[in-house]
């Protein structure tokens, strides 16, 4: 399954659930990964370092992609890892869980 050979794909929240999953995918139909996380950084190392481990080419990127300049600087790291992005992934998302009768 070579189906993103050659094709750079870049996953927001891609260190744990379903963007993990994605990262995943990606890799094993041939495309490099750009794993972006927030927060966790071992989270996304570990989704690296299983790519590698399947002979798949992927690096980390940290950035919280609610801020627009993190964002910029984010695609600035992208440019300088691969020749371009073929694949964005917009995963990242945000809980703001309270007691409900504090949510508005």
């Amino acid at each position: 399954m070579a189906q993103f050979a050659g094709k750079t794909a870049l996953v927001t929240g891609g260190g744990r659930g379903i963007g993990r999953a994605i990262c995943l995918e990606l890799a094993a139909g041939g495309a490099t990964v750009l794993v972006n996380y927030h927060r966790s950084a071992a989270a996304a190392a570990e989704v690296v370092a299983e790519i590698a481990g399947q002979g798949g080419v992927a690096h980390s990127l940290q950035a919280d992609a609610s801020h627009e300049a993190q964002v910029a600087e984010l695609f600035k790291q992208a440019r300088a890892l691969t020749s371009g992005l073929d694949i964005l992934v917009n995963n990242a998302g945000m809980t703001r869980d309270n007691v409900i009768m504090l949510m508005k």
